[in-house]
């Protein structure tokens, strides 16, 4: 909006803005400073080294930075720097295989690439043991890649990029930013077009094209090689001069400096989708990274929607509940950013009333500034979320990530303390001032409405002839310590003291199966209100309470467990611990709250039915289990629209007082603490809790079914095909799981499994297709999962079906495939327990079902003595392709013909809750 319009509507609102504003003098004390220590080089060739060295855990991260992205490529030939992203994963001139192989086999993790706007990153943890394996691989194809680009390999994943255009685009809302992007910018603009690119520009990429792409980016002076671990600099130096020190600098590059193209006046552009909400968008261009405007902007989208009292949410979701959701959030690039606010409207509201609400708060903030407590909450959730991101050594937002990115936008690695110092000191006048300048004028504002549903007649005219005249038509593992408390809770506690934070998970005997007992859904609402108010605060007093603390809470159900997470800052343990048990105890379920969450569940059911994958898994475990079983709640427990409208707000004061017993539970404690010093605090928090009994879930053994059956499930329009295939296996807990997880590796439990290999990076129809099994106290199901192009949807499954068989028989698992498994399974366990979260999950599957204390520490052992044979029968026992239930979501009018040719079995039509379609 103009200034003269933002002046006006403050002015309707009743808000007369200040033109000085002072900072608050009473702030809080200085938190301790935080510190990435280092060591930087520059190697002769002009390639820089940054060295962090973190002893906690025997792992290396390996991260890799390239100063190009989307930004370096020109009209009529965008969605290069993503294509070669992919294209640096499929060999070398010194080993013309996948990338992924050898280091699966080292037992990496966190092993991916991606692209952006403004650089493209590598990067992998590997154990110390492999450092030298990942410097190679990693130097190899900066220095050796030309020679290993063919033809074939542009085409094979030119087809893996285009596919996941196509998933993006298929989601719900996939195509906005397609819309969106030339719209922000002007033509000429190194922002006004996708990272992903064109199709046309795909399909229009030649082979010179790419390498010439190769050698002007790709060289050593245009790379950051960041290595952060257990290993020293003069080590890590040597290693990185050996690899890399003979790699050619590469030419000069011309880099565009800041442009941030600030629009005037306002523009609107109106799309429909198959979409179950309309949902606003409004965007405004704004500075770039490491720019003080940019993290004040930061700040200020926080006070807007980050929590539940913050401005947009406590009126548009809590307050008028207008809205189902909202939030505010910056993209910062290099050389300009985005500040966007997205309200979705809750169904049968009008979105304009929506967004004359986002208008009238983000004109209040203009005109009056944030507040103190605003101000603090703030700051606190910035640096919370800074520590949180930094107990990894990789990854997005560890610290090999920090510092390359200070080094590559910022010209020095540890560009990390002037953004944290800045947001400390940051004053209500610079947040002010900032959102003024940038949001005050220029906005583009984007609404997405539901496509209509239109149906065809059956029937039309006669066409044999022209019509008469007539009368006109109508219209590592660590030692875990055990202990009980007086009221019979066990508590399991795990020591971690590299960050100061202390993590609860309390694991009830609860979950979606409970559901068995009462109405589906009802398991999965109860939770999510559990933190809505207690005896003693309310909704808004737990969260900014919460926020004050810099903790996090969170509430949730699993198939077998539901669980009440805490992540508390070690210095304001006591008073996190306090809030804590107050939501675990003394939930009130507020009638007000109740609605306004029931209709959010709604709004979530419509949310799943609208995505591929999420419409094939609700209905998948009723057709797997049969409708009486405790497991065949839709796949998130959400329950159905139906069953929703059922559930009453005194279903979940039943339901907790029904599954909430401490001696049906289990409390999983993992960070900066000790037994002697938390079980009295437990001991207090808890002594009220009364012990009881849980009633009996209903998780008896069924049969498979006696022959295929195919559910197909029609989403017209749709670009992919979702597949899924599966029936019931093993519980978790039995004497083959190692075998089977060994088996599931090989067929389709890794990236460079059977199944993708076959149609990702063989056939490239899907962006990536895998087996898995959803772990379960009874039977679990056995999954096959594929999206694929529409057009390959009847060769996909011939595909998928035909792995499914020859693990079986006909195709017997090799030694090597035995040996890749083995690898992968083993050797990532290093670097499996780096977060307090990821260890915290460990425990819980050990608590949840019933593993034996020690099972991680013999994990690696059992799989190492597996056999070729062993595997093979396991196989066997396990995967039935004659008794599979297959689900088919895509256009019916496009691939039901193919599968009938198929005869997989009989074709059943189902709508979008599982029943019948005539």
């Amino acid at each position: 909006m103009s200034p003269r319009a933002f002046l006006a509507l403050a002015a309707l609102i009743g808000v007369v803005p200040d033109t000085v504003l002072r900072a608050q003098s009473s702030a809080p004390p200085r938190p301790t400073s935080l510190e990435i220590s280092y060591q930087r080089f520059q190697l002769t060739n002009g390639l820089t080294l940054i060295v962090h060295e973190d002893r906690k855990a025997p792992i290396v991260a390996v991260n890799v930075w390239y100063h190009v992205g989307s930004k370096n490529e020109r009209p009529g030939r965008t969605g290069f720097a993503h294509l070669f992203e992919h294209l640096m994963f499929n060999g070398t001139e010194n080993y013309d295989k996948d990338f992924f192989g050898p280091l699966e086999q080292a037992g990496a993790t966190d092993m991916n690439g991606t692209t952006n706007e403004d650089r493209t990153n590598y990067f992998q943890n590997v154990p110390i043991s492999s450092v030298d394996l990942a410097l190679w691989m990693e130097s190899d194809r900066m220095g050796h890649l030309t020679g290993a680009i063919s033809q074939p390999k542009l085409d094979e994943q030119r087809g893996v990029v285009q596919n996941e255009k196509r998933q993006g685009e298929n989601e719900p809302y996939g195509k906005v930013w397609d819309f969106l992007t030339p719209k922000l910018y002007p033509a000429n603009h190194p922002y006004s077009w996708s990272v992903i690119g064109s199709m046309e520009d795909l399909d229009a990429a030649k082979l010179g094209d790419v390498k010439d792409w190769f050698q002007q980016y790709y060289g050593a002076a245009n790379a950051v090689v960041v290595v952060a671990g257990d290993i020293d600099a003069q080590t890590a130096r040597e290693k990185v001069e050996k690899y890399f020190g003979d790699i050619p600098a590469g030419p000069p590059v011309t880099r565009q400096q800041a442009w941030v193209a600030k629009r005037s006046g306002s523009q609107r552009g109106i799309m429909q989708d198959r979409v179950p909400q309309s949902r606003i968008y409004k965007v405004w261009n704004i500075p770039g990274w490491g720019t003080a405007e940019g993290d004040y902007l930061n700040l200020v989208s926080d006070v807007l929607s980050s929590g539940k009292t913050s401005r947009l949410y406590k009126r548009l979701v809590y307050d008028e509940q207008i809205a189902t959701d909202v939030s505010a959030s910056l993209d910062l690039r290099e050389i300009g950013g985005l500040f966007v606010i997205e309200a979705s409207a809750r169904p049968g509201t009008d979105l304009s009333q929506v967004e004359k609400a986002v208008d009238q708060e983000l004109a209040r903030l203009l005109a009056t500034g944030p507040t103190a407590a605003e101000m603090r909450r703030v700051k606190t959730q910035y640096r919370a979320g800074f520590i949180r991101g930094i107990e990894r050594i990789g990854g997005f937002g560890g610290k090999s990530d920090v510092l390359a990115q200070g080094e590559i936008f910022g010209r020095r690695p540890d560009f990390y303390k002037v953004r944290l110092d800045r947001v400390q000191r940051a004053t209500p006048a610079q947040l002010i001032n900032s959102a003024r300048q940038w949001l005050a004028d220029g906005v583009y504002s984007l609404e997405v409405h539901p496509y209509p549903e239109h149906l065809a007649a059956k029937s039309g005219a006669d066409r044999s002839k022209l019509p008469g005249p007539g009368t006109p038509p109508d219209t590592k593992f660590p030692d875990l310590e055990r202990a009980t408390l007086s009221n019979g809770l066990k508590v399991v506690l795990a020591q971690r003291h590299a960050i100061p934070q202390v993590r609860l998970d309390l694991l009830l005997d609860a979950g979606f199966a409970a559901d068995h007992a009462g109405i589906p859904g009802t398991a999965s609402l109860a939770m999510a209100m559990l933190d809505e108010g207690t005896t003693r605060r309310t909704s808004l007093q737990i969260s900014d309470e919460l926020a004050q603390l810099g903790a996090n809470l969170g509430t949730g159900s699993k198939l077998d467990v539901s669980s009440v997470s805490l992540e508390a800052l070690k210095e304001n343990l006591d008073a996190s611990l306090d809030v804590f048990g107050d939501v675990v105890l003394n939930p009130t379920f507020p009638r007000t709250d109740f609605e306004r969450l029931k209709k959010q569940r709604l709004a979530q059911i419509q949310q799943e039915k609208a995505e591929p994958v999420g419409l094939a898994l609700r209905v998948f475990p009723a057709l797997v289990y049969g409708p009486e079983h405790a497991y065949a709640n839709p796949w998130t427990g959400s329950g159905t629209e139906e069953s929703t409208g059922k559930i009453k707000r005194d279903d979940l004061v039943r339901f907790h007082q029904a599954w909430f017993k401490p001696n049906h539970a289990t409390l999983v404690v993992v960070g900066a603490t000790t037994m002697a010093d938390i079980k009295p605090k437990l001991e207090r928090l808890f002594a009220n809790w009364k012990v009881g009994d849980v009633p009996a879930k209903n998780i008896a053994t069924v049969g498979r079914q006696q022959r295929p059956v195919v559910y197909l499930i029609d989403r017209p329009g749709s670009l992919q095909s979702v597949i899924i295939a599966g029936h019931v296996a093993p519980p978790k807990a039995n004497p083959q799981e190692v075998t089977i997880e060994t088996m599931n590796s090989v067929l389709g439990g890794d990236f460079s499994s059977r199944v993708n290999m076959n149609l990702r990076e063989d056939k490239h129809w899907s962006y990536g297709a895998y087996t898995f099994f959803r772990d379960a106290r009874g039977q679990r199901p056995f999954v096959a999962y594929a999206p694929v192009q529409t057009d390959k949807t009847k060769e996909a499954v011939v595909e998928l079906e035909k792995e499914l068989r020859g693990i079986v028989k006909g195709r017997p698992i090799q030694a090597g495939e035995l040996s890749r498994a083995q690898a992968s399974l083993t050797l990532t366990l290093p670097g499996s327990w780096e977060t307090m979260a990821a260890l915290a999950a460990s425990i819980g599957n050990i608590v949840t079902y019933g593993l034996n204390d020690r099972y991680y520490d013999t994990f690696a052992e059992k799989v190492r003595a597996q056999t070729v044979a062993g595997v093979t029968a396991a196989a066997g026992e396990v995967v039935h392709p004659d008794q599979l239930i297959w689900v088919v979501v895509g256009d019916r009018s496009k691939i039901e013909p193919g599968l009938r040719e198929l005869k997989l079995g009989e074709i059943k039509l189902i709508d979008t809750e599982g029943k019948p379609v005539s």
